[in-house]
């Protein structure tokens, strides 16, 4: 072998190598997702920064350690148009906003692009691994202990009081532990949790189960605590699938403990809703809904007929209205204000996005 055969060899051996611990980096990665939030929570200033790096090591990867192919073009080229877009949309806010916080809008700008990034770089990631070890497994093992975690920080929130407030209306219950919103750990949960209970469920041994069993019960529970109806209804709807499912095998191969185990769980959930936060606040959302019932029919005095038709209308208009705000937690008045700032937007905001916080300030003249 010539000295540039060896040189050549040693230099894909290298790059093999380092291929290889980059994937392993963020496999490893999706445990460290909650971490991250913590640290965030407590005031120290290391999640932004992580994840930065990560995106860079990510588009590193793609760009010089992917082999060519037509997926990896295209995801350059997305990947390039993303960034061009990014730019023009911070360029034009500095011009239209007074006063333009540099920081704030590069935040906002790293966290609108984080998710694509990651979703692309995850994509070559498991692509990658599938063609030489057990992908399905690895990722349900590694997203079962990100849920651990969670569950597990949920779990020491709420004894030690220390949780934040799910929501600002004092009659509602729940909060959201040490992570910033109880939406966006109502969705983490939700999702998480279809993994965690696959990964339950697949594990063959009894005893891999017993031990398994607390986190799974712990995440039931710090999905109820959160008191969102986003978590609950994942939950709910992950458990009846998967007593189907158990039951059918359980049947089909004689093996019982997952068809007594998730019933179980299922029937130990649904009895556990009135006692939690998310039972509580369904309460407060059927009380606000029949409330305005009572105050709309108890008002007002005999009127001529088309005079109660039509106060009966309004009245029935605004209890829907009601019903409706109650069920969606305000969202609805989210989204209101979010179309006026873009109908207030001038037309390079409403092509290249309206950044942090997503209004223009004032005009520089």
């Amino acid at each position: 072998m010539t000295l540039m055969q060896e040189q050549s060899t040693l230099k894909k051996n290298k790059q093999s190598t380092l291929k290889k611990n980059i994937e392993l980096f963020f496999i490893l990665y999706i445990i460290l997702q909650p971490i991250l939030d913590v640290t965030a929570f407590v005031g120290l200033t290391i999640s932004e920064p992580v994840r930065v790096l990560s995106m860079g090591i990510g588009l590193f990867y793609i760009a010089f350690l992917v082999k060519p192919s037509k997926e990896k073009t295209i995801a350059l080229l997305y990947i390039g148009m993303i960034g061009l877009f990014m730019l023009i949309s911070l360029g034009n806010n500095y011009f239209v906003k007074n006063p333009f916080f540099l920081m704030d809008e590069l935040i906002y700008l790293i966290k609108t692009m984080y998710v694509v990034f990651m979703l692309l770089i995850y994509y070559f990631i498991f692509r990658s691994w599938n063609q030489s070890l057990d992908l399905g497994n690895a990722v349900k093992r590694m997203v079962f202990w990100g849920m651990a975690i969670v569950s597990v920080v949920m779990v020491t929130a709420t004894i030690t009081d220390s949780g934040r407030r799910s929501y600002g209306f004092l009659a509602k219950e729940g909060h959201s532990g040490w992570f910033f919103s109880g939406n966006e750990i109502s969705v983490i949960i939700g999702m998480g949790f279809a993994f965690m209970i696959l990964h339950f469920i697949d594990s063959s041994s009894l005893k891999t189960k017993l031990w398994q069993l607390p986190f799974v019960f712990m995440a039931i529970y710090s999905a109820l605590t959160i008191g969102t109806k986003v978590a609950l209804g994942s939950i709910l709807i992950i458990l009846v699938v998967s007593s189907i499912t158990a039951l059918f095998k359980g049947w089909k191969n004689r093996s019982w403990s997952n068809a007594i185990i998730v019933p179980a769980l299922l029937i130990g959930t649904i009895l556990f809703i009135p006692y939690s936060a998310v039972g509580n606040n369904l309460g407060v959302t059927l009380d606000l809904g029949s409330g305005q019932e009572t105050v709309e029919e108890s008002g007002g005095n005999p009127t001529p007929e088309e005079e109660a038709e039509a106060k009966a209308d309004k009245a029935a208009e605004q209890e829907e209205n009601e019903q409706i705000a109650a069920l969606l937690s305000s969202r609805d008045d989210f989204l209101n204000q979010k179309a006026q700032q873009f109908e207030e937007a001038g037309i390079v905001q409403k092509l290249f996005g309206m950044g942090w916080p997503g209004i223009m300030i004032n005009s520089r003249n």
